[in-house]
């Protein structure tokens, strides 16, 4: 990908200079990113008694911030801060009170059908979990396949953004195999003891809040697939990763704006975008090939 440039100062240089320069700014702010314990978008005295931490895409996060009033107990990141080591681009949410009002919170989160969740969960507090000899994690997978038989819930502490927390993973998820989860978590007193001491849900880097501006070359199929039906893709898009973007069709490039830390996830989304479509047209291609044959 074309990434043409970055809020640096530099000479003036003309547009089509511009669009030849190569940055990976991505791939730096990634790897400059580190877990913060002072960035509260909106700090919150939590006091409990129950608390979780949850992982959520951008869509999701949308859902948050619509709660409004209802989600006093909730925390979320400051803008331009993500959580980094994922290769969908994701943002970190806290909550803490009763366990009735979290159970609320998540079902207003997810609400689709089939979800994908991660839950987190200090690493030193994953062996609670498991339980002795497995206990605890076959007893929780055995009642959530008399719930679901699609479900599939695993620990995973080697994907996780910091080396001391484990990230809790449910796919296809359905709301009640959601809850279940949560409750297992919540009811985990050494777990909850742990978690109550790393609430703050930024990962922050210190470039992430800089105002910054790039520019990535696209197909036209590429710029079709991000604009959407009457401009809507590209309105949706714009609103989950707070950026600005401009679509350029005569010089094939989209315009990012942004503090750092959005356009860098926004960055990530367009990587994903092309490698799907790419996909889809090797797949077409094998299939036109195999049919003529």
């Amino acid at each position: 990908n074309d990434l043409v440039r970055v809020p640096v100062p530099v000479p003036a240089m003309p547009q089509h200079r511009r669009h030849g320069l190569r940055v990976c700014l991505a791939a730096a702010l990634v790897a400059a990113c580190f877990v913060c314990d002072t960035c509260f978008a909106n700090p919150r005295d939590f006091r409990g008694p129950k608390y979780l931490k949850l992982v959520v895409s951008p869509g999701q996060f949308q859902n948050v911030i619509a709660l409004g009033g209802e989600a006093d107990s909730v925390a979320i990141p400051k803008r331009g801060a993500w959580y980094p080591g994922t290769y969908g681009a994701a943002k970190v949410v806290s909550m803490s009170g009763e366990a009735d009002e979290l159970i609320d919170i998540i079902s207003k989160i997810y609400v689709d059908e089939r979800n994908f969740v991660k839950f987190l969960v200090q690493g030193s507090a994953a062996g609670a979990l498991i339980g002795q000899d497995g206990d605890s994690i076959k007893a929780i997978r055995s009642k959530l396949q008399e719930l679901d038989e699609e479900v599939e819930l695993k620990l995973d502490d080697t994907s996780s953004a910091s080396p001391a927390e484990t990230e809790v993973i449910l796919r296809r998820a359905s709301v009640n195999a959601l809850h279940e989860v949560a409750k297992w978590i919540m009811d985990n007193q050494d777990v909850q003891d742990k978690l109550s001491n790393n609430m703050a849900p930024g990962y922050d880097s210190w470039i992430g809040g800089i105002e910054s501006e790039i520019f990535v070359r696209l197909s036209k199929k590429e710029r079709g697939y991000l604009i959407g039906k009457g401009g809507g893709g590209q309105r949706r898009l714009s609103s989950e990763y707070f950026v600005g973007l401009n679509v350029d069709n005569q010089e094939s490039t989209v315009k990012i704006r942004g503090l750092a830390g959005d356009v860098s996830a926004f960055h990530r989304y367009l990587v994903q975008m092309q490698n799907k479509l790419k996909l889809e047209e090797e797949e077409k291609e094998s299939r036109r090939l195999g049919t003529s044959s």
